[in-house]
């Protein structure tokens, strides 16, 4: 039996992930969390086989989490089920230690054998996006492209501003101060040779980055 722990922020996709995973008879949801911390705490709690993790989660998304995990507990095996653009964020899911990305628009049938192979501590990835995603990896051991430039946290920063929020209320989302992501925004605006927030908005809708 597989113990598994879901992270997400909708109670409906946990509720309808978990009744998939059950219905097959080898796999056993024991934890469920709404965010990141939620998620590590449920972690220390349950021990699962498996953490099913969103991206996109309040108090602290799902990268950062990964991270901890990995810091809490280097054998973690971390699957990352999320709606955003592979190409943008699986590269850093899996530097940061996850073994598998897989999307929500996955079947059935390629959630359950993502969550065997990461069980089993083996890479999981989509086939339509395994050349893309290796490609990208090797690539940030050379030269990296402007998106790859950016830190962790930067990336984060963008997709909220991508998003349309403000700085307050970024600062107030991640526990920071409106200054300090003034900062970051500034940083990224530097990085990527934009010179206004609103085309910070257009690249990150450009690029998939929401």
């Amino acid at each position: 039996m597989i113990k598994v722990l879901l992270a997400d922020d909708h109670q409906l996709i946990r509720a309808g992930v978990k009744a998939l995973l059950e219905e097959k008879g080898d796999i056993q949801v024991v934890g469920e969390a709404s965010n990141g911390v939620e998620a590590i705490s449920a972690y220390i709690k349950h021990k699962p086989d498996v953490v099913v993790l969103d991206i996109s989660m309040p108090v602290m998304d799902g990268l950062e989490a990964c991270k901890q995990l990995k810091k809490i507990d280097d054998g973690a095996k971390i699957l990352v089920l999320s709606v955003y653009n592979e190409q943008q964020y699986a590269t850093r899911l899996l530097v940061s230690g996850a073994l598998g990305y897989i999307n929500k628009q996955a079947s059935q049938d390629e959630l359950y054998e993502a969550i065997h192979c990461v069980a089993d501590n083996q890479f999981y990835l989509a086939e339509e996006n395994k050349d893309i995603i290796l490609t990208k990896l090797l690539r940030m051991k050379g030269q990296r492209d402007l998106i790859d430039t950016l830190s962790d946290r930067e990336l984060q920063v963008l997709r909220l501003l991508g998003r349309g929020k403000g700085i307050k209320e970024i600062a107030s989302s991640l526990d920071l101060s409106s200054k300090t992501i003034d900062n970051y925004r500034y940083r990224i605006m530097t990085k990527l040779n934009l010179h206004r927030t609103v085309d910070l908005v257009i690249f990150a809708h450009n690029h998939n980055i929401n």
